[in-house]
């Protein structure tokens, strides 16, 4: 599960360095390494890539929220978080982004859904896409030829309190 080898418990060095100087993504920090102590998948360290966390809230839609982070080159993460891509530029990283914030992306996620934990298999139900265009919850309801009232329904139960 761990991404580059990293525990959700590491501490590296708070300063970026001649030596240190790979941003590690950690639960709620920013750390940064050597190269050479990242473990696995070294050769996606220099690449653009998207992490979510694997824990998100409290398994309820109406609350619970993925927020993907975009990662440059140079950059790697703890276990804390699962791993997307890699992606060949900045645009393509944006488009996934653009994609998991929406609301059919979190409906579709909470089908298999049901706590915190966003592991690999929670992800069964919701559709791949091509990735060169940027996504809203509108392009994606015509797409998939949503009624108006599953529309009003995912906008219900998704994020009720959320502004447009």
């Amino acid at each position: 599960m761990r991404p580059f080898g990293l525990p959700t418990k590491y501490k590296g060095n708070k300063a970026r360095d001649d030596i240190h100087n790979i941003k590690v993504y950690a639960n709620q920090n920013i750390y940064y390494e050597s190269l050479e102590n990242i473990t696995k998948n070294k050769e996606l360290v220099n690449n653009f890539k998207i992490i979510v966390p694997k824990a998100v809230g409290t398994g309820n839609p109406a609350t619970d929220r993925i927020k993907p982070i975009i990662c440059y080159p140079g950059s790697c993460c703890t276990e804390t978080y699962i791993l997307i891509g890699p992606f060949k530029d900045y645009n393509e990283c944006e488009n996934v982004a653009s994609y998991i914030s929406t609301r059919f992306f979190h409906f579709m996620l909470t089908l298999h859904k049901d706590t915190q934990d966003c592991l690999k298999k929670t992800y069964l139900y919701v559709p791949m896409q091509s990735f060169d265009r940027l996504y809203t919850d509108d392009f994606l309801f015509k797409k998939y030829g949503l009624s108006q009232k599953e529309i009003e329904f995912i906008n219900d139960f998704i994020w009720p309190n959320l502004e447009d």
